[in-house]
């Protein structure tokens, strides 16, 4: 099936390139504001917005005005980016958001910062592959360092600029990716923490337990003593900007080191069960307690449960989510007793009142999490899930 790829390589343009990069990025940015504020502008007068068709027309005359005529000189497709970027962010505004029910707020004006960017669309085989290296409008050949698997067909590029000196490019490709085969397992319930990162298990007593890494917090005394060192330097200077670059460079790689983590374990959980299991979590409102919002956002779950759901539709997987308020931890697996002394973090061992098995309070969740996946997957006779279709996806590979 045909799907949307993106590659990441970094980039090593020459003195003349990073110039135009930072002129494209600044360009880009000026448009924007340039025409949020026309917006707001004929908002006031008339009581009507501009339509995007307007605003595009009214770029190509920005080009030929004199004060403006340094805008021809870079991509084309940056600018015409900042126009549609635009638009969305209006559209957002306007629309209630589906998935939060919250309305996004008004278009802002874009300042200068750290991992701005710009997109090109290819067009009459204006951007080109080769070996280490990149053909882009206006920069020509660009050397790469990254992936070497890049294939199928282009439709964009993304140029960023993490910090100075500093360029990736995301490659977005049409990319056929065929079905994984069979799994060799069936079904695995994941149960996400902060001890340890996530509790698999498969329903036959094996628990498997992928440690935290905690990428944020072991590095946390590096960043406070680059960030102390930046507060000391006078912004502007040149020992200011090598403090700002270090510290976006350690930033930088405890992104890196996170996303490998997520990477690796996603993709393993693909390779090896046919259904996952996981729990239906928002991130957002788990942060609101102040004494775990630095570990929950340590973690990475939202970027974990991203990763599982769209590799499990190329792979022919199924993601099944639980509900948010199903008592996971709180409910005994064997009997189905609920225990509401669990809903203290603290208890991390327990046993049930009614029955009496001793439960890992993890392990117990994970346990819980795989069985009422299989229910909302819509298998209800487990000894005979293998021999039964639960998406078309997986019509192929259940056994």
């Amino acid at each position: 099936m045909l799907r949307n790829k993106a590659f990441v390589v970094r980039l090593y343009p020459n003195a003349v390139q990073a110039e135009r990069i930072n002129r494209t990025l600044g360009c880009a940015r000026f448009v924007y504001n340039h025409f949020l504020a026309r917006r707001i502008e004929t908002y006031r007068q008339d009581g009507k917005g501009m339509s995007y068709a307007a605003t595009d027309k009214a770029l190509t005359l920005l080009k030929r005005e004199e004060g403006t005529a340094w805008l021809a000189e870079v991509d084309k497709f940056a600018l015409q980016q900042s126009l549609r970027d635009l638009e969305r962010a209006y559209q957002n505004f306007f629309r209630t958001v589906k998935k939060s029910g919250k309305k996004v707020g008004f278009p802002k004006f874009k300042k200068k910062r750290t991992g701005e960017a710009y997109r090109t669309q290819f067009t009459n085989n204006n951007i080109e592959l080769g070996e280490g290296r990149i053909k882009l409008p206006k920069l020509g050949w660009v050397k790469t360092r990254g992936q070497r698997d890049m294939q199928g067909k282009i439709l964009n590029v993304t140029v960023r600029r993490v910090y100075e000196d500093y360029y990736e490019a995301s490659v977005l490709c049409e990319v056929e990716i065929p079905y994984l085969p069979a799994a060799p397992r069936f079904a695995a319930g994941v149960d996400v923490g902060i001890k340890d990162f996530a509790i698999v298990t498969d329903g036959d007593g094996e628990f498997t337990h992928h440690a935290n890494p905690k990428h944020y917090r072991s590095t946390l005394r590096r960043l406070r003593k680059a960030q102390q060192t930046l507060s000391r330097r006078k912004k502007g200077s040149a020992r200011y900007g090598k403090a700002k670059t270090k510290l976006a460079r350690i930033h930088k790689r405890i992104v890196n080191k996170r996303q490998d983590f997520i990477h690796k374990l996603t993709t393993s959980l693909v390779r090896e069960y046919e259904i996952i299991g996981t729990e239906h979590l928002k991130p957002d409102n788990m942060r609101k307690n102040r004494r775990l919002a630095l570990s929950i956002g340590d973690a990475g779950w939202g970027e974990f449960i991203r990763q599982l759901e769209y590799k499990a539709a190329w792979y022919g997987r199924l993601v099944s989510k639980i509900s948010p308020y199903f008592p996971s931890s709180q409910m005994c697996h064997d009997c189905g007793f609920k225990n509401p002394a669990v809903k203290n973090l603290a208890v991390r061992t327990w046993t049930c009142p009614n029955c009496g098995e001793t439960h890992d309070r993890d392990e117990n969740a994970a346990l819980n999490i795989r069985r009422e996946a299989l229910v909302a997957a819509g298998i209800t006779d487990t000894q005979n899930a293998r021999r039964e279709c639960v998406s078309p996806a997986l019509a192929g590979n259940v056994r």
